[in-house]
């Protein structure tokens, strides 16, 4: 069983899921996401159809050798069984990134009879999906530095564009450092990407 490393500090959408904070985040994740970047790993394909019961969010709150406790909003405390299988993503898709306690989750698996149990599939670790306008735009030595005002709740967040973030355009992805991308204020853009302890965001896909 894999062994999941507990340290200190350390794509797809966040709406909702029929009753689950988040969930169309989940909806969209699991209807497929943008291919992968060359260099990624080759990620198994992503099953379309999930059950609703087979999905889980929440909070991390323990992590042990082969499993974590979760606190979910709607059944409290759930362990999930995590084996090498499990495809785990935490800005990029790679099983080895630590899970973490205060990360948040969206994934899906296999669940006991009365769902406290759950053996993951797969698993997105603080994945945000934000759409929203651009209020400034600062450039810095790995891209750019954006204020975004999330459209849904109004919220401002700091988002970090690296020479890794794929900008989707015309139906290609290209990594930033060799797209032409311009972003001005008043720019509205999706952004899909790793949000960080410090409540900014890595950009992992821009659209």
């Amino acid at each position: 069983m894999k062994k999941i490393t507990s340290k200190h500090v350390l794509f797809w959408g966040v709406l909702v899921v029929v009753g689950i904070v988040g969930g169309i985040l989940v909806a969209q994740a699991y209807a497929g996401f943008p291919s992968h970047a060359a260099d990624e790993p080759q990620l198994p394909p992503i099953n379309p159809c999930v059950p609703l019961e087979k999905i889980i969010d929440g909070t991390i709150v323990e992590v042990k050798e082969d499993c974590v406790v979760v606190n979910n909003s709607v059944r409290g405390l759930v362990t999930l069984h995590i084996s090498p299988e499990t495809r785990i993503w935490k800005g990029k898709w790679d099983n080895n990134l630590p899970i973490e306690v205060g990360d948040c989750f969206y994934g899906y698996g296999e669940p006991n009879e009365d769902r406290t149990v759950y053996e993951m599939e797969q698993m997105e670790i603080n994945i945000v999906n934000l759409r929203g306008a651009v209020v400034s735009v600062e450039k810095v030595l790995e891209g750019l530095d954006l204020q975004l005002e999330e459209a849904y709740e109004g919220k401002s967040y700091l988002v970090h564009i690296t020479s890794e973030t794929l900008v989707s355009k015309e139906e290609q992805e290209v990594p930033f450092a060799r797209a032409q991308f311009d972003l001005k204020a008043g720019d509205g853009v999706q952004i899909i990407g790793l949000k960080l302890k410090d409540g900014s965001v890595v950009a992992t896909r821009v659209f």
